[in-house]
């Protein structure tokens, strides 16, 4: 289970790999770039002279590999408290509002928005973020009436994860 100094190393490496030449493809908690990858520029659209970075034109294998990689990794995920989930984004919550002017800034760069825009949505997304953070401890589901003639369901909508899950409890 990930803790807060191990969250707080993932997100200063992730703001190593970025702050290069080149933006790998993160997968499986490491940064890559495909060998024989083609690199495109990403430039910013009000200075087309502004290479921000190049970026990997990654293959259909290499989208299945982190698609298999995140699917593998869930059932770990999956077990870690929701509290604690929630905890952990929260954790990305204050490094984001820490760092609050510096990723407006690179949006306005690399999006080509006003930099008041991208102050709106940088915290915008700080918003989103703190409402999700939040569901780790509302943790609520709806009973609904079984079709049979003991018991009833009850429905747990999935917290950070994919689907609503149903579970039938036997009521006497």
């Amino acid at each position: 289970m990930p803790d807060a100094l191990s969250t707080e190393k993932t997100i200063a490496q992730s703001a190593e790999a970025v702050s290069g030449d080149t933006i790998g493809n993160f997968i499986n908690g490491a940064w890559s770039v495909p060998a024989g990858a083609t690199l495109l520029a990403n430039t910013n659209p009000a200075d087309t002279a502004d290479l921000i970075c190049h970026t990997p034109d990654s293959s259909r294998e290499v989208a299945q590999r982190a698609i298999k990689a995140a699917a593998e990794a869930y059932p770990a995920w999956r077990k870690v408290p929701a509290p604690k989930r929630g905890e952990l984004v929260q954790k990305a919550i204050e490094i984001m509002t820490r760092r609050r002017e510096e990723l407006a800034k690179a949006l306005t760069r690399e999006e080509g928005k006003t930099y008041v825009e991208s102050l709106g949505e940088v915290d915008r997304a700080i918003g989103c973020m703190s409402f999700a953070a939040g569901e780790g401890v509302r943790l609520v589901g709806k009973t609904i009436p079984s079709v049979g003639t003991t018991g009833s369901v009850q429905r747990i909508a999935g917290l950070f994860g994919h689907d609503p899950v149903m579970a039938g409890y036997a009521v006497r």
